[in-house]
């Protein structure tokens, strides 16, 4: 009969749900360009500038909303631009110099298509997508058994960025892509947060890493920490490399629950042959 599993570790390491997620920067009507549905959408006027964020989504004749709102028009664009209306996405080209950018939309387009974007890039399950591919990716070398190793090297592929998954006390379990100035970046990091505190020093490290280290705990049991997944990715983060970590410290759980399994069962097993050897 298997040991009950204990955490392999006594440092506190308790959770900070501060530390659970990385907050990823609101998506603006540059990311509308990157979604399938506008590929071949024409904006109005050309070069435009798209750098404004986006906080909600519209029909027209909608009850008005926060400033920010993307507005959807079947129909003729409107004289005047919506109340709190950022953008407009349309069929027919607006009048000359409308006030804001507008999205005009091949017929071939459905608005299912575009609505179905949309909700990926400002919904209530924003992110879906890249959280979709990533979970499809890593299960290979969780099944193959590939280990650490394998779920950071898939990491980078997804991220095409370096990538390390740390344990508690911040030593490296696996990294891919590092080269001689990440690897010296992180051991500056690891060597202040070691020399914060006698306790956690997974907390220090999160606090006070470089911006450009975007940082998620691997969940453990009941409330603790058993290891962190670290990438070089440029502040703010997009909400899919918010997924795509989100998903790499899953992975990295079920992984840690296996080794800690597998290290159990060989300890006792140990044990049982030094008994009977005694005996």
């Amino acid at each position: 009969m298997l040991p009950i599993l204990q955490p392999m570790t006594t440092r506190d390491v308790r959770l900070d749900p501060r530390h659970l997620t990385p907050s990823a920067r609101r998506p603006t009507l540059a990311d509308l360009r990157d979604m399938p549905s506008f590929a071949l959408a024409s904006v109005f006027p050309p070069g435009a500038d798209l750098a404004a964020e986006l906080s909600g989504v519209r029909p027209i004749g909608a009850a008005d909303g926060p400033e920010g709102d993307l507005v959807l028009i079947d129909g003729p664009v409107p004289k005047s631009v919506p109340a709190g209306a950022v953008a407009l996405v349309c069929r027919t080209d607006p009048p000359a110099s409308y006030p804001v950018p507008v999205f005009c939309l091949p017929s071939e387009v459905s608005w299912n298509s575009v609505v179905d974007d949309l909700s990926d890039l400002v919904g209530s399950r924003r992110g879906r997508r890249a959280a979709e591919r990533a979970r499809t990716a890593l299960r290979t070398p969780l099944i193959d058994g590939q280990g650490f190793a394998g779920l950071a090297a898939t990491g980078r592929d997804l991220l095409g960025a370096p990538v390390v998954i740390l344990d508690d006390y911040l030593d490296v379990l696996a990294d891919a892509g590092l080269d001689a100035e990440h690897s010296a970046q992180l051991d500056t990091a690891i060597r202040d947060a070691r020399g914060h505190g006698p306790a956690s020093v997974i907390g220090p490290f999160f606090h006070d890493a470089p911006p450009a280290l975007a940082r998620v705990l691997v969940p453990g049991r009941a409330d603790r920490a058993v290891a962190a997944v670290v990438a070089w990715l440029a502040p703010p983060l997009t909400t899919g490399q918010v997924a795509v970590l989100t998903e790499m410290a899953e992975a990295s759980a079920v992984e840690w629950g296996r080794q800690e399994v597998r290290t159990l069962t060989e300890s006792q097993l140990r044990g049982d042959l030094i008994r009977e050897l005694v005996a």
